[in-house]
């Protein structure tokens, strides 16, 4: 079914896309067509190859095996270095991988199984080296070292070419006999690595009703997790403007939403769709007049006009002249010689005003001469001149600038 579908619907960041930028899921029974809901980049948007904990449930909604030695591998090869490793370069190689014959028959349910294996490999082959290592001491007393190691492991063919001799073998034989048998118990699948807490969803916690009214009030095309994010933001945003009117509800709802959206396609490293949605957003403020003057927090500290600091005054009192009582010292007394100097100068001296008013008398003089040196074009018309007088007075004009 997923192969006949050439399109699908990302319900993280709102977008149609091929159905390549979509994981495929074998629980088909609950995602139709095994195709998720998520594009890949939403889908691994959290995912951090060095913490199991971000990526393991991912791999149980996909339905594969977490295999930490094969995980380990790639990591090792791609992920050397962290900064330039994307969230899908080892996620996306390490599913590949789980397509191969040998593990394309398993589930993640089959995840301990596969664990409790690789743990019983691991330690046969670590018994093998161990046994190997200790095969050239001839003396018995040597072979007491064996002790140590999971000889339960070996097969009696290997315990025999290992150690040819009679009393050898039989030692071993008899310190596997007097010890308990070395299975493999309690198995951590995910050697140790802690599992991951699966922490109860928000659809869960959040009262149907109160759903509902969430559903009403922002529309039924958004997830739980929407919802409380647009509803925190709005409730924000009431607490910090003076909204009033109906038309700034409707703006500040049209805010939230390009709010949740900025997010997602910042999480989707969506920049171009995040800078067009930046600028909806600034306009949609300019236009709801959400400046810092209607800010509640900003503007109880400002007073907007002359009025609000004189009932300020009205009601807290003025502020009381704050003198020092400290002795002062020669620069002090220099600041009060030079303003009872200038108060001198302007209030008590004798020739002041008269200098002004010379000043004042010059001054309409030189208006008076500009005014009689200057030539009244209309006084020019009443004199009766022609055009010829004029190309008369520009020709000799000329002679004069050449004469110079």
């Amino acid at each position: 079914m997923a192969e006949q579908m050439e399109k699908a619907y990302c319900s993280q960041c709102n977008r149609t896309m091929n159905i390549d930028q979509f994981y495929l899921s074998k629980r088909v029974d609950e995602y139709p067509g095994g195709i998720l809901p998520k594009c890949k980049k939403c889908f691994t948007m959290h995912v951090n190859n060095w913490e199991p904990s971000t990526f393991i449930p991912l791999l149980e909604i996909i339905d594969v095996p977490y295999v930490p030695t094969e995980w380990n591998v790639l990591l090792d090869r791609y992920g050397k270095d962290p900064k330039k490793t994307t969230t899908m370069a080892i996620f996306g190689r390490y599913l590949s991988k789980m397509k191969l014959k040998q593990y394309s028959d398993y589930c993640f349910a089959d995840t301990a199984r596969i664990a409790e294996e690789e743990a019983k490999k691991k330690q046969l082959a670590d018994a093998r080296s161990e046994a190997y290592r200790l095969r050239n001491s001839a003396g018995v007393g040597n072979v007491m070292d064996m002790i140590n190691v999971d000889v339960d492991l070996l097969s009696e063919e290997e315990l025999m070419t290992l150690f040819p001799q009679p009393e050898q073998l039989e030692m071993i034989r008899q310190s596997m006999n007097s010890t308990s048998s070395n299975t493999v118990a309690n198995v951590n699948p995910f050697g140790s690595i802690p599992q991951p807490m699966v922490e109860p969803s928000l659809e869960s916690q959040i009262d149907p009703v109160d759903k509902m009214k969430l559903s009403i009030k922002w529309g039924k095309l958004y997830s739980v997790e929407e919802l409380l994010q647009m509803e925190r933001f709005y409730r924000d945003m009431m607490d910090s403007y003076e909204i009033k009117s109906a038309s700034h509800l409707d703006y500040l709802k049209m805010i939230c939403k390009t709010s949740l959206k900025m997010n997602q396609a910042i999480d989707c490293s969506d920049y171009e769709g995040y800078n067009k949605l930046a600028k909806v957003y600034d306009s949609l403020m300019k236009s709801a007049k959400f400046t810092a003057a209607q800010n509640k927090t900003e503007s109880e500290n400002d007073y907007q006009a002359v009025c609000e600091l004189i009932q300020m005054a009205e009601e807290q009192g003025f502020i009381p002249r704050f003198d020092l009582e400290v002795p002062k010292d020669i620069v002090d007394a220099t600041i009060k010689d030079m303003e009872r100097y200038l108060n001198t100068l302007v209030r008590e001296e004798q020739g002041l005003g008269n200098l002004i008013e010379t000043a004042i008398a010059a001054m309409k003089r030189e208006e008076e001469a500009d005014s009689e040196d200057s030539i009244d074009l209309d006084e020019l018309d009443d004199l009766g001149l022609e055009d010829d007088d004029y190309a008369d007075f520009y020709s000799f004009q000329e002679e004069l600038g050449d004469d110079e």
